[in-house]
């Protein structure tokens, strides 16, 4: 079985959907934010913070809860520190890469 071809097929089917999925989306909505997958990046990022390896293999379901109240923990801590809310997904975002770099060193 030719990998790379299957590979190519897959990610470009992948792109495929997900454009048709958009394109539904919007037409359903009439309009779009720049917002709109903010959910998706806290769903992420608890995953990450739970011990997930984000190139698969290891996980718990009791480690993403972890993720989940360390996530519900940063934010809280976030607010009393008077970060305003437009910059959480900065934050995350920063957490999350520092989270995927570890995780890259420790698997080499």
């Amino acid at each position: 079985m030719p990998v790379i071809r299957t590979k190519l097929l897959c990610y470009g089917l992948s792109g495929f959907l997900c454009a048709a999925g958009a394109i539904i989306y919007l037409h359903q909505n009439i309009s779009a934010t720049p917002g709109e997958g903010a959910d998706l990046l806290l769903s992420f990022a608890a995953t990450i913070l739970g011990g997930v390896y984000m190139y698969g293999g290891d996980g718990t379901i009791p480690g993403v809860l972890v993720g989940v109240i360390c996530l519900a923990s940063i934010a809280s801590a976030l607010t009393i520190a008077g970060v305003s809310p437009s910059n959480y997904q900065g934050v995350l975002g920063v957490i999350v890469l520092a989270i995927v770099l570890v995780q890259a060193r420790i698997r080499k």
